[in-house]
């Protein structure tokens, strides 16, 4: 059972893309992700079962020296499984060649194999959430947000602000250190210069309209494409009306002109239009409405954590409309 959802793991959480989107480098069977080899020198140096906490610390330490990215970091557990299957494999075909059961080389492949099974079961018990959290270089940066909300946020929101990180870095070829670093920085100035809490918040400038300009900064030249569908993003609400009421006023025209042609009554061509305008309206903003949920992509709203209680600097009043009839049931409600 622990080797067959290891397997399904890495068929669900490592799609062949994002496999080859990971850092490679040279190693002596060929390229591998940067990730794997580093998992493998960890491995090497701690033997099976491994240590996941020890295993983040050596994560930290690499990071000293070169940081890794994000898709890096959550690749690791996935990756992981992966390195520890092979390990099993390779342990289980020299205690099946061994002759003698009973000697060294078949007590350690025995042992290697536990190893790697408990491995496996502690994988799929750890926090891999907070493990990227705590070793995230981008992470530890967006920390530092100078409006200290973006500590406060839910677990999604925060990995909303880092895959636009991501983005940004990708789009620009700036590393997700330097994005996030310039990000708080701009942040930084607007908090000094103003104080307002809107443009002083890291994610002013990662989901909001400030992000514009943090692409500016680390030179991103957008294409034709680009702006264009920027443009039509800041007149959405005038193209959602105008995507409404066109079609509705070139049905109406369509049947006040006809009518017209034929020689129909003045008064039944304006009632046929009006009520062709109100048909037509209708009809046109539930094809409209339909089409916007096929092609437009929800966006979450940034939240905060209050799964611990609300603090008490934060802490409001909610209004609930009641009817009263007696002073005996205020004291009641």
């Amino acid at each position: 059972h622990v080797i067959r959802e290891a397997l399904r793991q890495l068929e669900v959480n490592l799609p062949q893309p994002f496999y080859r989107s990971l850092p490679h480098i040279r190693g002596g069977l060929g390229s591998v992700p940067r990730i794997l080899a580093v998992i493998r020198e960890l491995l090497d140096e701690s033997g099976v079962p491994v240590d996941l906490q020890w295993l983040q610390h050596g994560i930290a330490t690499y990071q000293t020296v070169m940081p890794l990215a994000l898709g890096e970091l959550w690749a690791l557990p996935t990756l992981l499984r992966a390195e520890l299957l092979e390990r099993m494999c390779v342990a289980t075909d020299t205690w099946l060649r061994e002759p003698d059961v009973d000697s060294d080389a078949a007590g350690l492949a025995a042992d290697s194999v536990a190893g790697c099974i408990v491995s496996l079961r502690e994988v799929a018990a750890f926090d891999w959430h907070q493990f990227v959290e705590a070793t995230s270089l981008v992470e530890q940066t967006l920390q530092e947000d100078p409006a200290a909300t973006y500590r406060h946020m839910d677990f999604e929101t925060r990995d909303a602000y880092r895959k636009q990180i991501e983005r940004i870095s990708r789009l620009t070829g700036v590393a997700e250190t330097d994005v996030a670093t310039a990000a708080i920085e701009r942040s930084m100035r607007e908090y000094d210069r103003e104080a307002k809490a809107r443009e002083g918040h890291v994610g002013f400038f990662l989901i909001d309209t400030g992000r514009t300009e943090l692409l500016q900064q680390l030179g991103h030249h957008s294409s034709l494409m680009w702006r264009v569908a920027k443009h039509i993003t800041a007149a959405k609400a005038a193209l959602y009306v105008l995507s409404v009421i066109a079609p509705s006023l070139a049905a109406s025209a369509t049947v006040g002109v006809a009518l017209t042609q034929t020689g129909t009554e003045p008064l039944v061509t304006v009632s046929m239009v009006i009520a062709t305008l109100i048909v037509a309206t209708s009809l046109s903003c539930s094809v409209v409405n339909w089409l916007v949920t096929l092609f437009v992509v929800p966006q979450r709203l940034p939240k905060l954590d209050f799964s611990a209680g609300i603090p008490t600097s934060w802490r409001t009043a909610v209004v609930i409309p009641a009817m009263l009839t007696s002073p005996e049931a205020v004291s009641y409600t």
